[in-house]
């Protein structure tokens, strides 16, 4: 039986990926996702999928007098924790009709259909995990265990927020009715210097309520920057984009500070493509995705959320 042109079909389906937007059209627009991904940081893998990263210490200053000794351990203002990656793996299966085919236009059509379809269910992998991801499931710890006050994970990162108060966000439980004070509130709270949110994040429902409670002429558009990462036309509040996403949980509102979030990608898997491998016992090839990655927050005091918000 002959083998395809691996080679060939691989720059194909690279070239397919590229111009017909694939990323773009899928993972590009999941809320805030695609704005952590264009300020990623590379890494290039070792250490048993681990990531040596340096955060901000949140130890509180210490003064001495005469001739006391300095305690180094109480005003380090770094420090390295040990964060794991995960690797998404997705396959793009093919016939053998479909590898074989002679005409690369068609070729190409019939790869489009299938990273399209791959990229979507990417998506919602994807999104799922930004949101809700666990470090204790083995997955990466998603906004829910970032935007933390240790009601939902008592550590992040290694680190005991219940030792370290600072490495708590700034969350508000108690049921709270919608209202541009109770936001304008909780944002403030986020407030640390040159630390200030810049995107709001929650439920379809919740932000339906607040486009209900603004004036109309404050639903204008975004900002070009800010527009490549969502939909073309959005509400702001307090000249920060207000988004949704269907995996955010149910009465949530998150206030975030994309400037303190790092990505993590392996430059060797960063949405990159095997050669086609023939799979055991059926007629089919498979090309496999692979991204390794991982979301760290530097500074959970500096974002915010409500967990019982209601219109």
């Amino acid at each position: 039986m002959p083998t395809p042109a691996s080679s060939t079909f691989e720059a194909i389906t690279r070239k397919v990926w590229l111009e017909k937007k694939i990323f773009d059209q899928t993972l590009g627009h999941i809320p805030v996702f695609g704005v952590f991904y264009n300020k990623r940081r590379p890494w290039r893998g070792g250490n048993y999928g681990a990531i040596v990263v340096q955060v901000e210490s949140p130890q509180s200053s210490v003064f001495i007098r005469g001739y006391d000794p300095i305690p180094h351990q109480q005003h380090d203002t770094k420090r390295d924790l040990v964060v794991q990656i995960s690797q998404m793996r997705n396959g793009i299966i093919f016939s053998h009709e479909d590898i074989f085919r002679t005409a690369e236009e068609a070729l190409a059509g019939v790869i489009e259909e299938q990273l399209t379809t791959v990229g979507l269910s990417m998506r919602d992998e994807v999104e799922n995990l930004l949101f809700t991801g666990s470090a204790a499931a083995g997955q990466i710890p998603g906004l829910r265990e970032a935007v933390d006050d240790g009601t939902v994970a008592a550590t992040y990162l290694g680190l005991s927020r219940t030792l370290y108060p600072v490495w708590r966000a700034n969350v508000t439980t108690a049921a709270t009715t919608l209202s541009y004070s109770a936001l304008a509130s909780l944002r403030g709270q986020c407030l640390q210097g040159q630390y200030d949110t810049d995107w709001a994040v929650t439920t379809l429902a919740l932000r339906n309520a607040y486009a209900a409670l603004v004036a109309p002429q404050f639903r204008i558009m975004l900002p070009v920057d800010y527009a490549d990462y969502g939909p073309r036309e959005g509400l702001l509040f307090e000249g920060i984009p207000v988004t949704h996403s269907d995996k955010c949980q149910a009465n949530h509102w998150y206030f975030l500070n994309t400037n303190v979030f790092d990505m993590y990608v392996d430059k060797a898997c960063d949405f990159t493509f095997s050669r086609p491998e023939k799979l055991p016992g059926q007629d089919v090839w498979q090309i496999t995705i692979r991204f390794n990655w991982t979301l760290v927050c530097r500074r959970p005091r500096a974002n915010g959320k409500f967990t019982n918000l209601t219109p």
